[in-house]
């Protein structure tokens, strides 16, 4: 795991670094506050050092505005194959009254106590238990859907798209009714675990999803995760924000670093991990923390 997910991280923390170095002036004083969070400041070793931790607290904004999502996966990773152990002697259906109490438990701690956003790692790891009761409960769910009209399969998938795409709607009741707005998320995760099943139990959905083009934008999504940011703050830097130059220098970039880093990486892993890597199929590239958590 930390082969999978650390070793191209860290090189694409390298890459982020570099920019920030060579290419940032300190800001855009035309940029919004967003922007300027992000390579704003000169690279102090201390904070190379912390985020190579990637576990620990410390600014995740400074390099890469993506790098947050990873620091919760990883933590949740170290523990996760033992929670997994112990979900196994759980009946399938129980395992669907646990994602939401812990997202919102998580949600609910970290409001009251944000330091190092510790609390939004248990938030995460609801996201993650719902990922595993869907995993458990795949077979009786997918006989449950095929059994579904069209239409309502059509419906189900609609309503997936929309909690998760409108989910950030609930900010505005939150304000309202002084609530978190973190509870968001727990729509979003609604919406996500509808599209992962929807994707995995209707055979049109499959079938697109099967084409070289979706095959190949999953191969290479971890490393699109790690680098887009980067791609992107160099051409704003370099006075070239145009949509579709970035969108090409993004995927081309995580292609060159899939096959120069990542699939490396991978390899090694196994290697060092594995009596006989070589009986064993060719790795699997790892999922992007955004794809796991909304995608």
């Amino acid at each position: 795991r930390i082969f999978r997910i650390w070793g191209p991280y860290a090189a694409a923390l390298a890459l982020a670094v570099a920019g920030n170095v060579y290419l940032s002036t300190g800001g855009l004083p035309e940029a919004n506050r967003w922007f300027n969070s992000t390579w704003l400041l000169p690279v102090h070793p201390e904070d190379v050092l912390a985020h190579l931790t990637l576990v620990g607290v410390f600014d995740d904004k400074l390099f890469n505005t993506a790098f947050w999502s990873l620091i919760h996966e990883m933590r949740v990773s170290l523990f996760y194959p033992l929670l997994v152990v112990a979900l196994r002697r759980l009946p399938p259906a129980s395992l669907w009254l646990l994602p939401a109490p812990v997202l919102c438990l998580g949600v609910a701690l970290s409001d009251h106590n944000p330091a190092g956003r510790w609390w939004e790692s248990l938030e995460v790891l609801g996201i993650f238990l719902a990922g595993a009761a869907l995993a458990r409960n795949r077979e009786s769910l997918t006989t449950w859907f095929r059994q579904l009209s069209t239409p309502r399969r059509a419906a189900l998938l609609a309503a997936a798209f929309a909690l998760y795409t409108f989910g950030w709607a609930w900010n505005l009741p939150a304000y309202v009714l002084h609530l978190s707005s973190g509870f968001r998320d727990l729509f979003i995760c609604a919406g996500a675990v509808g599209i992962v099943f929807t994707a995995l139990a209707w055979p049109p959905a499959h079938s697109l999803l099967d084409l070289r083009p979706a095959r190949w934008l999953g191969k290479v999504s971890y490393s699109l995760y790690l680098t887009h940011a980067t791609v992107l703050f160099a051409l704003v830097y370099l006075g070239r924000p145009l949509f579709w130059l970035y969108l090409a220098a993004a995927l081309l970039t995580a292609a060159l670093f899939a096959e120069l880093i990542e699939l490396p990486a991978l390899r090694l892993g196994r290697r060092l991990t594995l009596p006989n890597p070589q009986e064993l199929p060719p790795p699997e590239p790892h999922r992007a923390p955004d794809q796991q958590r909304h995608q």
